[in-house]
């Protein structure tokens, strides 16, 4: 369930021994100006360890490093990251109860129903905010939408990752670019995502994110009136649903709901498959 983290060991000691760890190979930025060294920067199976003079910095997906560094298409658990935690407790050193997280992302790999491309095609608005195209580097297909604290992403993992034989991975994730954003879920420290209450806290954010995602949902369009045919078109276009007041744009939402009609929607099946699938990644009790 957790994907990407940024967190920084104040340790003077770790930090020491980290420099002339045999498994790291350190490269030095210096400052052109005064030659002085600006930072030392290493790359271990997709994380990366920046050194300072008063800290250090690590960043990088704690999936991938459970991965050997290869992917981070399958499943990753809480055992799973407990046991990554571990590794780099001790092979590194870091303590995770003392290293404060910068920011994270959190989300779940799904298999919908539908195809990836046509529940991508669907994605409308997040609060009212339009989708935009992810920059991904190609083959890729997603949808984004930041806010100021955090990022929403849904992309299909499967063309990211060039499974041809296993095409119907969707991504759903949330990323956090500043931790005030989790401060009623009192997440500090990298040791905090190893908490049951807390991933659960993350797992019904994730719901939430959902269920606040605009979607062209599919209609029938038989023995529809002139009006209901005019909001289906009007809906598709998201400068419709921004340009309303908040009293006008619950009555149209009121309206597109109805004209939907009908319980097995998109949005359904993907709180449903997030729900089910964060769950089972967060039930395994971890001795803290």
């Amino acid at each position: 369930m957790i994907d990407f983290v940024n967190f920084w060991v104040n340790d003077g000691t770790t930090r020491e021994s980290i420099l002339i760890h045999p498994e790291l190979d350190f490269n030095s930025v210096i400052n052109h100006s005064t030659g002085e060294i600006k930072y030392h920067m290493a790359k271990y199976k997709n994380l990366e360890f920046i050194v300072t003079s008063s800290a250090m910095k690590v960043k990088g997906s704690l999936h991938y490093y459970f991965n050997g560094g290869q992917h981070n298409y399958n499943d990753f658990s809480i055992s799973n990251l407990y046991e990554v935690l571990k590794d780099l407790e001790n092979r590194f050193g870091i303590d995770y109860f003392n290293a404060r997280l910068r920011s994270f992302e959190f989300g779940v790999n799904i298999r919908p129903r539908r195809g990836t491309e046509e529940i991508l095609n669907s994605l409308l608005c997040y609060k009212y905010d339009p989708f935009i195209k992810m920059d991904l580097p190609s083959p890729s297909n997603g949808k984004t939408c930041k806010k100021s604290n955090y990022v929403v992403k849904v992309y299909d993992k499967s063309l990211q990752n060039k499974l041809w034989d296993d095409r119907n991975i969707l991504r759903i994730e949330l990323k956090v670019l500043k931790m005030c954003y989790v401060n009623t879920d009192m997440i500090f420290m990298l040791s905090d995502l190893l908490k049951y209450e807390k991933l659960n806290s993350l797992r019904g954010r994730l719901i939430r994110m959902i269920q606040n995602f605009l979607i062209l949902e599919e209609v029938r369009v038989n023995n529809l009136s002139f009006e209901q045919n005019e909001l289906l078109l009007k809906s598709q276009n998201p400068r419709f649903w921004q340009n309303l007041n908040p009293r006008m744009r619950n009555y149209y939402l009121k309206k597109y709901n109805n004209l939907i009609g009908k319980t097995e929607t998109i949005k359904s099946e993907l709180v449903s498959l997030v729900s089910e699938k964060s769950k089972s990644l967060i039930q395994v009790s971890i001795p803290l």
